[in-house]
């Protein structure tokens, strides 16, 4: 009698793990896939980034997302977007090809919908220079987005002067002295994707026959001599 009275109670015990298993994996929470969010546990993803639920059936419990934990068909099990390593993997939605385009909080990545726009890359065009921009006259600015991305403005800033916005991947600015400037510019993408990209401008000052100061900006024409002229 001893020994079913335990064989009883182990039945119930293994009953209630598998119970906590199945309650845990498929969640209680009602917050679907973008709704609203404070906590991970209001998700029924179990995982809440940035305000918003992210994910869809439960929480993988592996790396091979077997059994309850497999995801939802269009769904992948993968680590990506984990914040450390080892992290429990997450059930991803699917893009590309046969699974289309992702929601609009979102970008494909290698298959896989990730939270936020695409991040794109920007570069200088003729800079360095092979001849240096001088003060007192405009100097061009160009930059270029990779390629397919569509930006709305331009943010440049030259030194410690107001930022300039723009529409266009081209301005320029007229430095009032020579010297070495920091010039920066923040491309915002049509998705709010948002690039940035800076370099140090060195401005000549002086022509030949000018002033010039040695350990100040370079003549624009030439170099400065022993006499303090450009030459």
């Amino acid at each position: 009698m001893q020994a079913a009275g335990w064989s009883r109670s182990g039945v119930i015990a293994v009953s209630l793990v598998a119970l906590t298993w199945l309650v845990t994996c498929s969640s209680s929470s009602s917050g679907t896939d973008g709704a609203s969010c404070e906590k991970s546990s209001e998700c029924e993803s179990g995982r809440c980034t940035g305000g918003t639920c992210e994910g869809s059936d439960c929480t993988c419990e592996g790396a091979d997302c077997r059994g309850r934990s497999s995801c939802d068909a269009g769904w992948l099990c993968t680590r990506i977007d984990a914040t450390t390593a080892g992290a429990i993997p997450q059930c991803r939605q699917q893009c590309g090809g046969t699974f289309g385009a992702c929601p609009s909080d979102k970008h494909c990545d290698n298959g896989i919908c990730r939270v936020g726009a695409e991040a794109f890359s920007l570069s200088w065009l003729d800079v360095p220079r092979a001849k240096p921009c001088g003060s007192r006259v405009p100097c061009e600015y160009k930059v270029k987005p990779s390629d397919g991305t569509m930006v709305d403005k331009y943010t440049w800033t030259f030194g410690d002067a107001a930022p300039v916005e723009t529409t266009d991947p081209t301005t320029t600015n007229t430095f009032p002295t020579g010297g070495t400037f920091g010039v920066k510019v923040e491309a915002h993408a049509t998705t709010g994707a948002v690039a940035h990209l800076e370099t140090s401008e060195i401005i000549c000052d002086g022509v030949v026959g000018g002033q010039c100061d040695p350990n100040g900006a370079p003549c624009c024409v030439g170099s400065c001599s022993a006499q303090l002229t450009c030459r």
